[in-house]
This record gives structure tokens, C-alpha cells and sequence, in this order.
């Protein structure tokens, strides 16, 4: 029996959200629980540096038409994981709702929500978030790839060709790398073409010098 998608559900009322986790953890879901942008972020990143623990696919955010929070972490699970969400509001406002969907909603519920609508929804939206991700982060890597200029497109051609990689995962294995440096993306990739450019004049080098007596 295939397992079924792991979802992040994200809710500052407490009570809300046991009653939501209740529902769908009875459904076979699992789920990654926190009460705010905060903790849901920083569960996100212990999970990411566990090999053994997988991320979430999808995220379900509660949504207010007085506060912003839902928006913002919604922008921050799509930039940092390419994790897409449905949102759980209390507003019908056009605008909010047009707002969700920039920061990567691919469905709005208006409360009060039961479970035998919600179920349906999140079973939906959870087989196609894997698609709609991988379509964010190559989205994302082409930008990335532009924005940072013609080194990172030269340093991705490197990898390729040294370990055989596609070009999506050359790309992240400088981005991953820059991350855990803590250093820029450009930064990263001009000292891989460097590297590689100071290797072949080494090599260059040596092809000439007189062999030793």
C-alpha cells in the first residue's frame, strides 16, 4: 500500500489545530505540526538536514484577513522547500485571495471547513504538489541561473561533465554547497571556474617543463 503524502499543518490555535491534525492523522496522513511561522520554518530545516526524514509535500496554512503571518510563511515554504499550500480562511476578500495565490495557494477553503470537504482537497492537492513543486524549482534555477551570471552557468557545465549530473542537479550541488558555507551562490561558483582554470595552467605547466635527468 502506497503511504500516503506527508503534510505540514500549521495553525496558532492550538485547539484548531488538534482538531485538524485529528482528522487527518485519522485519514493515514502524516503530518508535521507547529503553531507558528516560526516553528514550522525551523521543523522544516531540522527535518531537511536528516537523511533519514523526508519533507513535506504539501502545507495546509490558516489564513486571516488581520494578519499577514500566512502569507509571508506561505512565500517562505515556497522560496526555501518549493512547498505549495492550501489555505484555511475566515475571508472571502478577493484581494487576500489573490494574494494567496502569488505566494503559491493552490486552493482556498473558507471556514468553518469539515473534514469530508477537506479530506478530498488535500488528497488532490497532495498528488499534484509534487508536480507543481518541481515546476517552482526549476522555475526558481532558471531565474537564479540568469540573475547570477555566465560563472554559475560554467560552473554547472562543469559538474555536468565531472560527475555526470544534469544540469538541475550541478545547479544544486553549488546552491547546496553555498548554503552551508554560508556564502553567495556567485561567490560559490567563481571559485569552482577558478579552481578548475588554475588546475589547467597547472597542468599546461607541466606539459612543458624538461623531464629531470
Amino acid at each position: 500500500m502506497t503511504a500516503l503524502p506527508k503534510i505540514l499543518l500549521v495553525d496558532e490555535d492550538p485547539s484548531a489545530l488538534a482538531e485538524i491534525a485529528a482528522g487527518l492523522e485519522g485519514a493515514g496522513f502524516t503530518l508535521v505540526q507547529a503553531t507558528s511561522s516560526e516553528e514550522a520554518l525551523q521543523r522544516l530545516k531540522e527535518i531537511e538536514e536528516q537523511t533519514d526524514q523526508t519533507l513535506p509535500n504539501l502545507a495546509v496554512l490558516q489564513l486571516s484577513a488581520t494578519q499577514a503571518n500566512g502569507l509571508a510563511l506561505a512565500s517562505a515554504l515556497l522560496d526555501q522547500f518549493n512547498l505549495p499550500a492550501i489555505f484555511l480562511s475566515d475571508s472571502d476578500d478577493k484581494n487576500l485571495i489573490a494574494q494567496a495565490i502569488e505566494q503559491g495557494a493552490i486552493s482556498y477553503l473558507l471556514k468553518p471547513v469539515s473534514m469530508s470537504t477537506l479530506l478530498p482537497l488535500v488528497r488532490s492537492c497532495a498528488a499534484k504538489a509534487d508536480e507543481i513543486s518541481s515546476i517552482y524549482s526549476m522555475k526558481k534555477h532558471l531565474s537564479l541561473a540568469l540573475s547570477s551570471g555566465a560563472e554559475t552557468s560554467i560552473a554547472t557545465g562543469i559538474l555536468m561533465q565531472r560527475f555526470n549530473l544534469t544540469d538541475e542537479k550541478a545547479f544544486d550541488l553549488i546552491r547546496n554547497h553555498a548554503r552551508s558555507e554560508r556564502r553567495k551562490l556567485q561567490e560559490v561558483a567563481s571559485s569552482l571556474v577558478l579552481a578548475v582554470e588554475t588546475l589547467n595552467q597547472l597542468k599546461g605547466c607541466h606539459e612543458i617543463l624538461p623531464e629531470s635527468a
